[in-house]
């Protein structure tokens, strides 16, 4: 966590830290570990149950981007917002892409 911190600061000010996961998916104690652990470092965590669909994950987070780039825009034309997407999914290349364009 405190390395993503220290990587990301530099770009400015962080506003916003999410978690996107699926809640049943975690088991036992782990439910509460990782919940507890993750609220605790200031993330906020949202729940994306995918029903068998992935496609529902990744549509949600690419509305919370554009939602996100959007409304920064609108408060300061002269900002630009810089999102940081730590994933292993290469869906999301052609969002960040058109945002930076």
């Amino acid at each position: 966590g405190n390395r993503i911190h220290n990587a990301v600061c530099k770009y400015g000010r962080i506003v916003e830290r999410r978690v996107y996961f699926e809640y049943q998916k975690l088991t036992g104690a782990n439910k509460l570990l990782h919940s507890s652990r993750m609220d605790l470092s200031g993330f906020d965590l949202v729940n994306t149950p995918t029903r068998n669909k992935k496609e529902s994950l990744d549509k949600k987070i690419i509305a919370d981007i554009l939602t996100f780039a959007w409304d920064s825009s609108q408060r300061n034309s002269k900002w630009k917002p810089c999102i940081v997407l730590i994933t292993s999914d290469g869906d999301y290349s052609y969002t960040l892409s058109k945002l930076r364009d």
